[in-house]
C-alpha cells in the first residue's frame, strides 16, 4: 500500500490482483448481473487509483468496497 501511495503503478496493480476477485464477488451479489459487476469493479479500481491521496490508512479492502 505504501508503494501505491507513493505513485508506483506496479504496486497498485498488485493491489488490483489481490482484491479483484473479492470485489467482483461482492459486486455481483449486489447487482446480480455479471456484466454490470465487471464494469463496476473496473470503475471502482479506476476511482480508487484516482483518489489514492484520500485513502486514510484504514483498511484498503474496506475503502475499496465502499467505493464499489
Amino acid at each position: 500500500m505504501e508503494q501505491a501511495l507513493a505513485g508506483e503503478l506496479d504496486a497498485f496493480n498488485r493491489l488490483v490482483e489481490l482484491y479483484q476477485d473479492y470485489l467482483y464477488s461482492v459486486t455481483v451479489r449486489a447487482v446480480r448481473d455479471r456484466d454490470v459487476a465487471e464494469d463496476a469493479v473496473q470503475d471502482s479500481f479506476l476511482s480508487a487509483y484516482r483518489n489514492l491521496a484520500r485513502f486514510s490508512g484504514t483498511s484498503f479492502r474496506s475503502w475499496l468496497t465502499r467505493i464499489a
